[in-house]
């Protein structure tokens, strides 16, 4: 796995040996980005269910000044270290190992940018849809800046368009087995 584009692109990730993480493919990546476009720019970044981070480094390689990565996983942090460390921006990430519900319920800041790539189960399975969902509105509602975006990745056919009815959806598109969904928060 690599980069695609920015100041890093081409550099290589440190994955863990295992398939414990679920990167989001390269392909899906540069679109997600390319629907992005400028928005990354200048904006802080809340990288939930990080993995090994190749969401919020992209998103710093495009111009993002800060990320936080939240990942509980200690082998999918350790790659994410060392691939901070291989970067050389250590000064603008913040590695959280909390569970997400608790990082969210205790949220203070806001940011212009939020990726939530949970693990398929969490959408998959009823009633962890059910909570994925609800972490959706209360990042949607408590973390995400006016004017910002929230990208959610998830299984296709797991989730349709009524399922995001309650929210400003921005884009959704299908890339195979995997499916995004942009949400915009309008400016007040």
């Amino acid at each position: 796995m690599r980069i695609i584009g920015g100041a890093f692109g081409g550099r290589i990730l440190t994955t863990p040996p295992d398939n414990r993480t679920r990167p989001m493919l390269e392909q899906t990546r540069a679109a997600v980005f390319n629907m992005l476009g400028e928005a990354v720019e200048g904006v802080r970044v809340l990288d939930l269910f990080s993995g090994t981070g190749s969401l919020g480094l992209e998103a710093v390689s495009r111009g993002a000044v800060f990320v936080e990565f939240v990942e509980r996983d200690r082998v999918a942090r350790e790659c994410l270290r060392e691939n901070i460390d291989k970067l050389q921006i250590g000064e603008c990430c913040k590695i959280n190992a909390s569970p997400v519900a608790t990082i969210v319920a205790s949220i203070a800041d806001k940011f212009g940018l939020v990726f939530i790539d949970p693990p398929y189960p969490d959408v998959v399975v009823e009633a962890s849809r059910t909570k994925t969902m609800q972490l959706i509105r209360e990042v949607y509602d408590k973390a995400l800046d006016d004017g910002g975006m929230l990208v959610f990745h998830f299984p296709t056919r797991s989730l349709g368009e009524r399922d995001f009815a309650d929210f400003p959806v921005h884009r959704m598109r299908e890339y195979g087995r995997n499916s995004v969904v942009l949400i915009s928060k309008n400016n007040k």
